[in-house]
């Protein structure tokens, strides 16, 4: 592999993980917003949950783009999907099995795994399909904006 197959690499794997960060980020910051009602300019909690989502995605994403280059140059295609499953269903039934053990925060441990599921089934398409320009431009703007906004809440709440 030569140092321009590897900044190709580089630059696929960080704008499909910028663009599945701010796509997840937005939909997770959304998501627990309607759930949670808490307003955003008083509470980091959606921005949080967004920037789980949003951390999540882009590490399946980057993990998505590396086995489909290694895929290529071994000579098998499925590899980026394999690896893609194989690596979500660990991650998600790490999740769970630490929350059996009950205690504390069993909960969360168990809804962070459904969330991972959901988070590795809504990023799968974005891997797998080239996105338009605008798309691209528009998912960037709200990335920007909800970490732009993020900053504001924390300046706000004196952290």
């Amino acid at each position: 592999m030569n140092w321009k197959n590897i900044r190709q690499l580089a630059g696929t794997s960080a704008l499909r993980g910028w663009l599945a960060f701010c796509t997840l980020a937005a939909i997770g910051f959304v998501w627990f917003w309607f759930i949670d009602h808490d307003n955003p300019l008083q509470s980091d909690d959606p921005y949080l949950v967004g920037f789980f989502f949003g951390i999540s995605a882009a590490c399946l994403a980057i993990i998505y783009t590396v086995a489909e280059s290694i895929g290529r140059r071994v000579g098998w295609t499925q590899l980026k999907d394999f690896v893609y499953a194989v690596l979500l269903a660990a991650w998600c039934l790490l999740l769970w099995a630490g929350s059996l053990g009950g205690g504390e925060g069993a909960c969360i441990l168990s809804a962070a795994s459904v969330a991972s599921l959901v988070i590795g089934l809504l990023t799968y398409p974005l891997c797998r399909f080239d996105a338009p320009r605008v798309l691209l431009v528009i998912m960037s703007c709200m990335g920007v904006l909800l970490l732009t906004m993020y900053c504001v809440v924390c300046v706000r709440m004196g952290l």
